[in-house]
């Protein structure tokens, strides 16, 4: 048992047996002391350093003891710095907002030369890398020793091979040169919109909020089942006699299971099929895991749901901004996001209910087939234990890439449904035709798009991580602050949250309006259907609107009722 003393006791080292005179609150208490110790945590821990300080049993817990407090001592210093940078790291937090903001405001302007310098630095990158290894191959060949000029082929052969790749990406990039000019031309419209609407971020951010909330939720609840007894259908609906379940009238409001105890009063009551299936299900052995299982399925639904809410508020409102005018006259109109949500609410609720219960169940599946992936870690040398495992990694494998399959086709049939109306099952068909038929266009502008919310994403994350930098080395906004590492970590770290969810917004805009010029290319014919696609499209695809005078589409004026 342990005793609070005022000091930590000392040891008498001539006679180890000899009684020493502890102080206590309280009293004084008598024992032998064997091992000098020193207070930390409100703990006398034993000193380990000194001679004759630590009797050798101990020294090994002493020892590990020492490595978790230098653990504690380590996260407790990192603590500290954070909060002794606490303004600079609030002001890293507004500076990434306005720095990300300006940023994705200035695409519209910036978006062909970094297009433009990405691609060339990727071919630089595959010609240096030729001429690297084919300097490095005539080295090897021209040096005496005989072990090295084996390896003088092997980089002749990589040489080559790297030059291909550059003559075939070469070609590319001219073969699709046009594609190239229309996927900068969307993602600066992309800019517009997100400059056009600033409420827009909030979306993302008020999903995750909601996703937060559902989790902690399925939490409690499966903690709840976790910690619950033994469940018992006689305690929970009472003994079944003769097709109905008997409450003794004296223990009415109490504990039910104390009904079968032979009370001679009875009330009747008559069952329903809810009342037998209660009984017949939780008679099962298993019934806190179906319960379980149930909880997390109506998770992955939830989130499911919650996120093809928020992309198809984000795909009404650039729908909106899209069809309001032919041409560059654009605009979304007034209260864009509330609108768009009331529209999801109101007429497409089914549609992501569905789409987001196909990407439940595979989720589903492959949890359930992981859990048995587990069971079978154990059987190493059961043959027919292996070949399960293989089969089941296969039919893993096999769902993940169906789940990215469901979520690609999710996507695209919820901007037709926010373009045209249609349901999810009409909307699936006539996305993958307008896919099937516009494959390069929509292959080389969602490459560079990739490639630049990349390069946007890596750029602000070392802007602003630069600039908390300079803020705590050159400024005397942080005087406490010692090592800089871990601010510095936490600064890039949010700086980097929040470049991915302005790009992941943005990637969101950009796959509808890409989508959106599809249809627009395929449905119109720029005469009593004129185009909706600003003039820079129209000079590229060489189509052009043949009256000046038309009407908005009704797509942003009307209801687009589900069909």
């Amino acid at each position: 048992m342990g005793v609070c003393v005022k000091q930590c006791p000392a040891p008498n080292f001539d006679d180890l047996l000899k009684v020493n005179k502890v102080v206590a609150y309280g009293g004084t208490l008598k024992y032998p002391v064997f091992y000098k110790s020193r207070p930390v945590f409100r703990r006398c821990v034993p000193i380990i350093n000194e001679p004759n300080s630590t009797t050798d049993d101990i020294k090994d817990v002493v020892q590990q003891f020492e490595k978790q407090l230098a653990f504690g001592r380590f996260v407790g210093r990192g603590v500290d710095e954070l909060a002794a940078a606490k303004v600079v790291l609030i002001l890293s937090v507004l500076i990434s907002l306005v720095t990300t903001f300006v940023f994705v405001a200035l695409l519209r302007w910036i978006t062909a030369p970094v297009v433009w310098t990405l691609l060339l630095a990727i071919l630089a990158v595959l010609v240096v890398s030729g001429f690297l290894a084919y300097d490095f191959s005539l080295d090897l060949a021209a040096s005496p020793n005989v072990d090295d000029q084996q390896y003088s082929d092997p980089f002749l052969v990589l040489a080559i091979v790297v030059w291909v790749i550059a003559g075939i990406y070469l070609l590319l990039v001219v073969f699709l040169l046009g594609r190239i000019r229309i996927a900068i031309e969307i993602i600066e419209m992309s800019s517009k919109v997100m400059a056009a609407v600033r409420t827009l971020p909030l979306v993302p951010v008020v999903s995750y909020f909601v996703i937060v909330i559902v989790a902690v939720w399925c939490l409690v609840v499966t903690m709840y089942l976790k910690t619950a007894s033994e469940l018992n259908a006689t305690r929970l609906t009472g003994p079944l006699v003769n097709g109905s379940i008997e409450f003794p009238e004296a223990v009415v409001g109490q504990n039910i299971s104390d009904v079968a105890n032979g009370v001679s009063e009875v009330t009747s009551v008559m069952t329903t099929e809810f009342v037998n299936f209660t009984t017949v299900f939780l008679q099962n052995d298993r019934a806190k895991e179906y319960l379980m299982l149930y909880n997390l399925f109506g998770f992955l639904w939830c989130v499911a749901f919650v996120k093809a809410f928020s992309f198809m508020v984000i795909a009404f409102v650039a729908v909106f901004w899209y069809f309001s005018a032919p041409g560059d006259n654009k605009s979304v109109g007034f209260a864009a996001v509330p609108r768009a949500v009331w529209y999801v609410f109101r007429y497409h609720l089914g549609t992501i209910a569905f789409g987001s219960l196909l990407i439940a169940i595979i989720q589903f599946i492959r949890f359930l087939l992981s859990q048995v992936q587990k069971k079978l870690q154990q059987q190493v040398d059961n043959p027919a234990g292996q070949l399960l495992k293989w089969v089941l990694a296969c039919i893993q494998c096999c769902l993940a890439c169906w789940e990215r399959v469901i979520k690609f086709i999710n996507r695209n049939a919820y901007i037709i449904c926010c373009i045209t109306g249609k349901n999810f099952c009409r909307s699936v068909w006539l996305a993958l035709d307008l896919i099937f038929g516009h494959l390069a266009t929509m292959a080389a502008t969602n490459f560079i798009a990739d490639a630049v919310f990349l390069f946007c994403i890596v750029f602000l994350t070392v802007l602003n991580t630069g600039i908390a930098y300079v803020l705590m080395t050159r400024t005397s906004l942080t005087p406490d602050v010692d090592v800089v590492v871990l601010p510095l970590l936490f600064v890039g770290f949010i700086s980097y949250t929040i470049a991915s969810l302005f790009m992941h917004l943005f990637d969101s805009v950009q796959d509808t309006l890409l989508l959106s010029y599809c249809y627009d290319k395929t449905e119109n014919n720029g005469a009593d259907k004129p185009y909706f696609m600003t003039t820079a499209l129209q000079s590229i695809d060489g189509k052009y609107n043949k009256r000046s005078t038309v009407v908005p589409v009704a797509s942003s004026d009307t209801d687009p009722k589900d069909e």
